[in-house]
């Protein structure tokens, strides 16, 4: 991440059916795994080894389902007297359903058993992924707040540093990170960086074409750049 996401709404909206519970076998702990391989690895292009780490032996794992199917996962990590919610994912075509937010409830009264650093009213009052950001990821990681997270956690502080050719592809209508905050001012003083931003693309999207025939400009772009630096 480059940027800031702006203040985009949560979801509100719950579907009854949605049931969460507590991962208790094997069979379950397959079922979240495989839906953050799914959401992280695939889509996202996490490494596995980096997704799935050595906190799952000891997380309180959650699963969602919607009738037999598995939908959503989370899981709450242990830090002494504190937890840290996290590896949220729910499958792409139950997005916006309020999968998620059912999760977030779970999870909640899941660290309500770890008293310490999370302020749960006023995490159930977010709204926002900056209200969240500042009452739930800033004080777990030692963040003064959602700002100071987001500005020492961005890779826009370290362009000028950048020694190596390197290319950045963003868009303009990523609705996580705006045009606003990236680093264009940093990419333009060090001649190595090479910033693109398409007028359109998402988070990361950059598909292009037909249904039945995509292409991914992103990929297309990146190999390009990679043949012009062997090329010299």
């Amino acid at each position: 991440m480059i940027g800031r996401p702006p203040n985009v709404k949560m979801p509100s909206k719950t579907l009854p059916q949605v049931a969460v519970k507590r991962v208790s076998s094997e069979r379950e702990i397959d079922q979240a795994f495989a839906i953050r391989i799914r959401v992280f690895v695939k889509e996202q292009g996490v490494p596995r080894e980096i997704e799935l780490d050595d906190d799952d032996e000891d997380a309180i794992h959650l699963l969602a389902t919607i009738g037999p199917r598995a939908v959503g996962t989370a899981r709450v990590v242990r830090h002494g007297g504190a937890a840290k919610i996290g590896r949220m994912a729910v499958l792409k075509s139950y997005r916006r359903k309020g999968v998620g937010m059912k999760l977030l409830t779970r999870a909640l009264a899941v660290a309500r058993r770890f008293p310490g650093r999370l302020d749960l009213p006023a995490i159930r009052a977010a709204t926002t992924f900056e209200a969240f950001d500042d009452r739930v990821t800033a004080p777990l990681h030692g963040f003064a707040g959602a700002r100071d997270y987001w500005a020492r956690c961005s890779a826009g502080a370290f362009l000028a540093g950048v020694r190596r050719p390197l290319l950045a592809l963003a868009a303009g209508d990523d609705p996580m990170v705006p045009r606003d905050a990236l680093p264009c001012e940093a990419a333009r003083h060090n001649p190595l960086v090479r910033l693109e931003v398409a007028p359109a693309g998402g988070h990361v999207g950059f598909v292009e074409g037909l249904p039945w025939r995509p292409g991914f400009w992103a990929e297309r772009t990146a190999a390009d750049f990679l043949a012009g630096q062997l090329r010299g």
